[in-house]
């Protein structure tokens, strides 16, 4: 009896530890994810945060990562799984990658080099050509351990010292998206608002505009709300709204933005134009040509409104 039990035992211990093993090499779990740092943008050059998927990878490089900075240890068994993972992962994008292994499990500093493991990962990210992503397991304790050295040692950039103008580099940023957006280069102007620290008003629908122009629709949405939580009744949040709700055919929700756009601005362009097209897909051609001949009186040269109104 107590032999069956023993085994019984074990074999729960051994399933325990499977299923534990399981959840630390697959940080994309609920309960790691929970525990996680979300990949944030220090400034124009780093961005630090969590082991990253296949998914955030891509996204980076899409955004001008260059390098991936590790922090993971290959002595704890889990990480030593995750380092060779993200190596070959990273080696498919075209990506370099330093790992600078620091002994720290959730939180708990270990290992006699951790400092000089810390001050040497904070020389790579300042040393490094082109944007930097600085990750630990968790993108907590061990990640800060090296943003203080690149703060002690001054070769931190805006984000590490307030004095440096944060906001001057983000203004800076947005001015080289709207050019970027201006000349039709869309995917340029993603990249560059993604590395803008304090998101505003401004760079939220600047981001909607450019995902809205590649056509994904869903990510437009998203930028757009994000204006408005920013800035609440924004028109240029509600007219970028009602464009994405015309788009997915929503006739009702794309007429309430562009109104609730033209309370706030009666003579905002794009909203006159949207409303107009709202009006035309819903039947209402006299309305339609109201609206549209509104917004040519004030831009001529809009293009929508002249084709929609030569329809009608």
């Amino acid at each position: 009896m107590f032999r069956r039990q023993a085994i019984v035992s074990m074999v729960w211990a051994l399933a325990v530890g499977a299923l534990a093993f399981w959840i630390l090499v697959s940080p994309g779990n609920p309960i790691t994810t929970y525990l996680s740092a979300p990949i944030t943008v220090r400034d124009s050059r780093v961005i630090v945060g969590p082991y990253p998927s296949v998914g955030d990878i891509a996204l980076l490089k899409r955004n001008g990562v260059t390098t991936i900075v590790s922090l993971l240890d290959p002595r704890l068994p889990y990480e030593r799984v995750l380092l060779a993972r993200e190596t070959e992962i990273a080696a498919d994008n075209g990506l370099a990658l330093r790992d600078f292994p620091m002994d720290g499990v959730f939180g708990h500093r270990s290992g006699d080099d951790y400092e000089a493991q810390a001050r040497a990962a904070a020389h790579a990210v300042a040393a490094a050509r082109g944007r930097v992503y600085l990750h630990s397991y968790l993108g907590t304790h061990r990640v800060v351990a090296v943003e203080a050295f690149l703060e002690k040692s001054g070769e931190a950039r805006a984000a590490y010292s307030a004095h440096r103008g944060e906001r001057t580099a983000d203004a800076d940023l947005l001015d080289q998206a709207q050019n970027a957006f201006d000349g039709g280069n869309y995917k340029q102007t993603l990249r560059l608002l993604f590395g803008v620290i304090e998101k505003s008003e401004a760079s939220q629908i600047l981001s909607g505009w450019a995902d809205y122009r590649l056509g994904d629709i869903r990510e437009a949405r998203d930028d757009f709300t994000s204006a408005l939580r920013l800035a609440p009744g924004s028109g240029g949040a509600l007219t970028g709204l009602g464009y994405c709700a015309l788009r997915d055919g929503d006739l009702e929700h794309a007429s309430s933005d562009f109104l609730a756009a033209l309370a706030k601005s009666p003579r905002d362009v794009s909203a006159l134009t949207g409303l107009g097209l709202t009006r035309y897909r819903e039947g209402r051609t006299d309305d339609a040509a109201r609206y549209l001949r509104a917004s040519l009186a004030i831009d001529p040269n809009d293009s929508d409104a002249r084709t929609a109104l030569a329809r009608i």
